[in-house]
């Protein structure tokens, strides 16, 4: 298994798609970010894909509020992308920040990588305009 796969926060993991085939169906919800991954289909997977590596805000709002829930309620979410060091990343980066884990994007992002791998400039360019657009809304 890959050293992909991690805890951010209780309850909360992110991961590759390699290591989420092996584990996923030890989550309560599966996020998976590729859209082909070897969870769809195991009826607690959600499939959300970036274009590319740029989310768009209404993703990355049903990605945090969804997994927020579970997570509020006892529940374990994985989050994966292909090499879960992108699109996963912002995604996890979006929950901390919905859940008050995390105040700024830098922070959110650095409880959540892995490594000193950073995420793709137009993933973290996605976060910042949806965390931006939270903060006008005075909801972040």
């Amino acid at each position: 298994m890959s050293e992909t796969l991690r805890e951010i926060i209780p309850g909360l993991w992110v991961s590759d798609a390699e290591s989420a085939a092996i584990v996923g169906d030890d989550f309560s919800l599966v996020i998976d970010c590729t859209g082909y991954g070897p969870t769809v289909g195991n009826g607690r997977t959600l499939s959300v894909v970036a274009n590319g590596h740029k989310w768009d805000a209404a993703s990355l709002t049903q990605i945090a509020n969804l997994a927020s829930m579970r997570l509020d309620n006892g529940g374990n979410v994985l989050i994966h992308c292909n090499r879960g060091i992108s699109r996963s990343v912002c995604a996890a980066a979006a929950v901390l920040i919905r859940m008050g884990t995390a105040s700024t994007v830098t922070e959110a992002i650095g409880m959540a990588r892995w490594s000193e791998r950073s995420p793709a400039s137009v993933t973290v360019g996605s976060l910042n305009r949806w965390a931006d657009a939270l903060r006008q809304q005075n909801l972040f």
